[in-house]
């Protein structure tokens, strides 16, 4: 470390003086000075590679400095746990250098690592070493020479016991591993589980319009298929994967209904507001209950339960039928009101024959009358208008088309 030192300092001297000697020619002295100092210092920089040559067992020469230098690489490289970087440089110092020490160098390098791999637990990593540093070894066996390969087999069976043991040691591992891997997925499963039913629980007791219904939903069902992930392998976490399945979709299935009752209760509240009577106008009835049915229509598609779309069903077939009712009805009343009209005018008819006003038979509208009226109308007209002459015809045809009809909605 001394002569380490003191190289650095001579080189700082060095390059002050260099700055100096730029000045001009007045410096020759100290020149010469420099000039010894350099020769010394080459000479601490030889004694400094000797010693690490010692140290490393490497013999830096020109003649075989790039094989050298790579070696000291990948001792380096594999010191660090780099092992891609230390099989390059062992594989390019034997390129530049195929001699037995390398080899030598490179199995006992590596097989301290393995070493200190085994001691830290990393034991896959070590078996692979081990076999790699095999392969390497058998493939260099054309380059070594018949002691070489002598010495070359009592390192492979330095390589194999090694491996052997590690091998066994990761054997008797393995079901510890295996062990500890079962209790964690129980322990997973077992989280996972909670939450799952935690979600399930909370959209349940979302009131009906909550909108994190939707929310706790998604999330059971996120969970679930990650417990699925975990049942690939482990038959009971496939049964209770089943199980939440059947509660997540009973669940649903309440919400549904839930969410149906709470919509079907405001429909029968609007159903009741809209009152309904047996009395009066048969046209009021019937708009009562036109009205109830654009109600129920305009909200039955909220619906979504089962139950309560048979309920809105049955609902719905009662309100047809009564608007059927009234809508026939309406038509009875109509008739007996037309009957009415051509009865009177069939008595005054009698009585003055052509020179009757048929203002009861022009506010009859006929679209609206019922067959057997229709022909009790068209005989008493056509009594009457066969009275008439050409020219009454014509003025009587015209006075009724545009005498103003009575509409179906007044009855």
């Amino acid at each position: 470390m001394m002569r380490i030192l003191l190289i650095v300092i001579l080189l700082a001297i060095s390059a002050s003086v260099g700055f100096v000697v730029g000045i001009g020619k007045k410096s020759l002295p100290i020149v010469q000075n420099l000039t010894t100092e350099l020769e010394k210092m080459q000479t601490e920089l030889k004694l400094l590679k000797t010693e690490l040559a010692k140290k490393t067992g490497i013999v830096i020469s020109p003649a075989t400095q790039t094989a050298d230098t790579a070696l000291i690489q990948a001792e380096s490289s594999i010191q660090q746990g780099k092992l891609a970087d230390a099989a390059l440089y062992f594989s390019n110092a034997w390129a530049n250098k195929p001699e037995w020490q390398i080899l030598q160098r490179y199995q006992q390098s590596a097989l301290q690592y393995c070493r200190k791999l085994i001691e830290t637990g990393e034991l896959e990593t070590a078996v692979q070493m081990l076999a790699d540093m095999d392969n390497f070894l058998r493939a260099q066996t054309a380059h070594l020479t018949v002691s070489e390969i002598e010495q070359l087999q009592q390192v492979l069976l330095e390589i194999n016991r090694l491996k052997q043991t590690t091998e066994t040691a990761l054997a008797e591992k393995q079901p510890k591993a295996q062990e500890v891997e079962k209790l964690q997925t129980e322990e997973a499963v077992a989280t996972l589980t909670k939450r799952v039913e935690y979600f399930l629980t909370q959209a349940v007791n979302e009131p009906a319009n909550s909108g994190f219904t939707f929310y706790y939903l998604t999330a059971a069902q996120s969970i679930l298929q990650q417990l699925v992930l975990l049942a690939s392998d482990v038959e009971s976490v496939k049964t209770l994967v089943v199980k939440l399945s059947e509660n997540l979709e009973k669940t649903k299935q309440t919400i549904l209904r839930n969410q149906s009752k709470a919509v079907w209760d405001e429909i029968n509240k609007g159903l009741d507001a809209i009152s309904v009577t047996e009395v009066g106008k048969a046209e009021d009835i019937l708009q009562s209950w036109l009205k109830r049915r654009q109600f129920l229509t305009e909200r039955v598609n909220k619906l979504s339960s089962p139950e309560f779309l048979q309920q809105a069903q049955e609902v719905m077939e009662k309100i047809n039928t009564e608007i059927t009712h009234w809508q026939t009805e309406q038509q009875r009343r109509y008739d007996r009101w037309a009957i009415a009209q051509i009865e009177s005018f069939y008595k005054i008819f009698k009585e003055q024959g052509k020179q009757t006003d048929p203002w009861f038979l022009g506010e009859i509208d006929t679209r609206f009358l019922s067959f057997p009226t229709t022909t009790a109308y068209n005989e008493v007209f056509s009594a009457y208008y066969g009275k008439l002459d050409s020219e009454q015809k014509i003025a009587i045809s015209s006075q009724m088309t545009l005498m103003r009809k009575q509409k179906l909605s007044r009855f």
